[in-house]
């Protein structure tokens, strides 16, 4: 990451500033692997506490991993989605990993991971559908005691806003970037304490309201289409115009025709202009010749 010295004093000047203001950060006490592989899941981009509730009223429906391995992905959502957004996508992933796990182990359990490097036991999280970056990562400090940051995309999405990343940077390179500059002994510290601070940054940054994405777009085709509608409708209404003013033309020259039909009607019934004048000099001849 270019400039990545300056990036990590910023980083370094944030939790110092979280650990004074905060106190204590919030306490996640090392748990079975699973269990954090599960919580993994479920915490992504959203509150440590909203993962806690989604994973205990999860767990009160069922005898145990394996009873959850075997429920519906259905039923697993209508339970998820009491708490949490995108539920059916979790809830799909959430079986889809546990399956995986039993059907290359006999059994619901990555208690075996403890024997492996925290390089092969990120590997082989990595490899189950569904799981990312940060499962694995939180998988590996929470549930093996080893080093790595779990972030998401609320981290990396506030960390570019607050220029605590590049603005090109992603999700492994911002991953990478801390484990190198965080040390082992703060890493949990810093964890629980960025992952508090994200969610309320990330309210305030971007507003409950609609996103770009819900909006609608207007792309190129929206935008013919649209365009197409407005130049139509403006065909439309000249044409209606000049239908109109054909109407009233029409309407007139048929008036005028009228009149005229009648003048010449009238005309024709009259005497020619003189007629009587010629007719009164010849009674008056006639009556002189006598």
């Amino acid at each position: 990451m270019k400039h990545g010295s300056e990036y990590a004093k910023r980083v370094k000047r944030l939790y110092n500033r979280l650990r004074r203001d905060s106190g204590k950060s919030p306490q996640v006490n090392q748990t079975d692997p699973l269990e954090q592989l599960i919580l993994g899941i479920l915490a992504r981009d959203v509150s440590e506490s909203k993962a806690q509730s989604a994973y205990a009223r999860l767990m009160g429906g069922v005898v145990d991993l394996n009873d959850l391995r075997v429920t519906p992905w259905v039923e697993v959502t209508d339970v998820l989605q009491q708490d949490l957004p995108d539920a059916e996508n979790r809830a799909r992933m959430l079986v889809g990993a546990l399956n995986a796990i039993y059907d290359r182990c006999a059994t619901v359990t990555l208690a075996f991971l403890r024997g492996k490097s925290v390089r092969e036991a990120r590997e082989y999280l990595r490899a189950l559908p569904g799981i990312d970056e940060y499962a694995a990562a939180r998988v590996v400090l929470f549930g093996l005691g080893g080093h790595a940051i779990p972030i998401d995309e609320t981290t990396v999405q506030v960390f570019r806003q607050e220029e605590l990343v590049g603005p090109e940077a992603t999700l492994p390179e911002v991953q990478s970037f801390l484990e190198r500059h965080i040390r082992a002994s703060d890493a949990v510290d810093f964890t629980m304490l960025v992952h508090r601070y994200t969610r309320g940054r990330a309210r305030a940054v971007v507003p409950d309201a609609p996103t770009a994405a819900a909006r609608p777009k207007r792309g190129k085709k929206a935008s013919a289409s649209s365009g197409a509608s407005e130049n139509g409708a403006a065909t439309s209404a000249t044409r209606e115009t000049a239908k109109t003013k054909a109407k009233k033309t029409a309407a007139k020259k048929t008036v005028a025709k009228k009149t005229a039909t009648k003048k010449s009607k009238k005309e024709r019934g009259r005497p020619a202009a003189g007629t009587k004048t010629r007719k009164r000099l010849a009674a008056k001849r006639t009556h002189s010749a006598h």
